[in-house]
């Protein structure tokens, strides 16, 4: 967020040349949910992560998803079917895989589709409840543990449109984009 003072005046165009920044920096706990968005972790790595992140999880119970990370086992069972036809040829061939992956002491814990989170994306703005897909998949033998954040993209842009929203409620004029006097000084 850039303020240009001295820009232009009621009867003319004033020089602008002074300015002031405002660096929005992203909150720790934006940073550390976003550093891992749309990866697969081992067990233990994501187990770390979400035990270091449960102040951020709304729902389900974070100290539950804690112990699926934490218990994680699943069972693969893969089959499949083949058929040909003698008389043109055709063949057929089917093949199907089935990951069943729970966790908890007693394997009675669901992995959870979804997590709600609450953050804040920049520091010193209000928490907002944003949504984590979850993911999980067996990779050689290993299963690995994921999430991706629902429209990431956008709630950083809805953040830095309230910015400017609230920016605009206090100055008279708030523009998306960069000033032309700033431009000019920056070349």
């Amino acid at each position: 967020m850039i303020a240009v003072f001295n820009d232009h005046l009621v009867d003319g165009a004033g020089w602008g040349d002074y300015k002031a920044v405002l660096q929005l920096c992203h909150s720790p706990e934006w940073q550390r949910w976003a550093r891992h968005d749309g990866e697969q972790q081992k067990r233990g790595d994501f187990a770390e992560h979400i035990e270091d992140s449960l102040p951020d999880i709304v729902e389900p119970d974070g100290a539950e998803v804690l112990e699926i990370a934490q218990t994680l086992h699943g069972t693969e069972k893969a089959s499949f079917r083949d058929a040909q036809r003698l008389d043109n040829g055709a063949v057929s061939i089917k093949y199907d895989v089935d990951l069943e992956v729970k966790g908890g002491t007693n394997g009675t814990l669901d992995i959870p589709p979804a997590l709600t989170l609450s953050l804040a994306v920049f520091e010193g703005e209000e928490r907002r409840q944003i949504n984590a897909r979850m993911r999980y998949r067996n990779n050689g033998g290993h299963l690995t543990l994921g999430y991706k954040l629902d429209q990431a993209d956008d709630i950083v842009r809805e953040a830095i449109a309230g910015v400017a929203e609230r920016l605009g409620e206090v100055f008279p004029r708030v523009y998306l984009g960069t000033p032309r006097s700033i431009d000019e000084d920056d070349e």
